[in-house]
């Protein structure tokens, strides 16, 4: 009964982390995908010199990886705390599975449950798999003679709803 009680606890923690992970998530794509698009509009006067365009490109997408693996490292982290504090407060709990476990241990061992707990480390692997892929055909300035015959500010335009639609397509990916 006590560990099914257990259990029970830890698959409720689990979708508890699941819906926060997700909340999490969906709120930091929404802030990067705010500072991409501002970062493109700020650009935008330089996007069509292939250099710039270079810079600008590689700049975001340092950004978006760099975001995405701090958000990595931080749920990673808040995993860990969480369930080593649910195991602290199930064992003090009378007539439970870890209680037990806990008097076990120090009664053959010696060794105190706060000990274990302190040094319990849940290697917590993520889904998170970091790709600057969108999918999409590789995006650059086109210096074709016809594509010259075009206004630059139609290029221009041109050039930003692909590159919105490329990092609409990475932010969401990862």
């Amino acid at each position: 009964h006590q560990k099914e009680e257990f259990g029970s606890i830890i698959n409720g923690k689990i979708h508890l982390l699941q819906d926060q992970i997700h909340s999490m998530v969906s709120r930091e794509s929404k802030m990067v995908k705010a500072s991409v698009y501002g970062e493109l509009d700020k650009s935008a006067d330089d996007i069509l010199d292939p250099q710039k365009f270079e810079t600008i490109q590689s700049s975001l997408n340092e950004f978006i990886l760099n975001h995405f693996n701090s958000v990595k490292d931080n749920l990673e982290e808040a995993t860990r705390a969480q369930f080593k504090n649910l195991l602290l407060q199930y064992s003090s709990r009378s007539q439970s599975f870890l209680n037990e476990l806990a008097g076990h241990l120090k009664t053959l061992m010696g060794i105190s449950f706060d000990q274990v707990a302190g040094q319990f480390d849940l290697n917590t692997y993520t889904s998170f798999y970091l790709s600057l892929d969108s999918g999409e055909r590789t995006i650059a300035p086109n210096r074709s003679f016809l594509k010259s015959m075009i206004p630059a500010s139609i290029r221009k335009k041109n050039l930003l709803r692909s590159l919105r639609a490329h990092y609409d397509a990475i932010i969401i990916r990862n």
